[in-house]
């Protein structure tokens, strides 16, 4: 309704375009967002940074962490999944903005790496503390 009152303004048009691009944009940047669990590799992608893929063997651990415990913190996600790659790979710790994806889709990633370690004989990547975190994770999301 907003809309179709600025637009009956000559002067609102220009600010309701820019309105609805940023929304447009804003949209756009989300839906880029993208984990995929393969039963080969890990997969994330973003907007700005691109594709980032890992092989399941060539994770070294994966845990979760919020909020901000040190000044570095403060340039992560909020809410993220930390993927530490294997020396072997020679990559750096990836950072995973869990609060852009809906809470069944990260309950669901996180059962499915859980049941693939435990299949490869490397429970220990996934922390523990993910399956009591995905419990609480409505909480975290919102």
């Amino acid at each position: 309704m907003t809309a179709l009152a600025a637009s009956a303004d000559r002067t609102m048009r220009l600010p309701l375009l820019f309105c609805v691009l940023a929304w447009i944009l804003a949209y756009l940047w989300l839906a880029r967002f993208r984990l995929v669990v393969t039963e080969e590799s890990l997969t994330y992608r973003t907007l700005l940074r691109g594709t980032v893929s890992y092989p399941m063997r060539g994770i070294r651990r994966i845990r979760r962490e919020s909020g901000v415990r040190e000044y570095t913190d403060r340039f992560k996600p909020f809410v993220r999944l930390v993927v530490e790659p294997t020396a072997e790979l020679g990559a750096a710790t990836d950072y995973v903005n869990l609060k852009v994806f809906n809470v069944p889709a990260v309950r669901g990633v996180i059962g499915f790496l859980k049941l693939k370690y435990k299949d490869l004989g490397m429970p220990h990547v996934v922390d523990d503390s993910l399956s009591r975190w995905a419990l609480n994770l409505d909480e975290l999301i919102c």
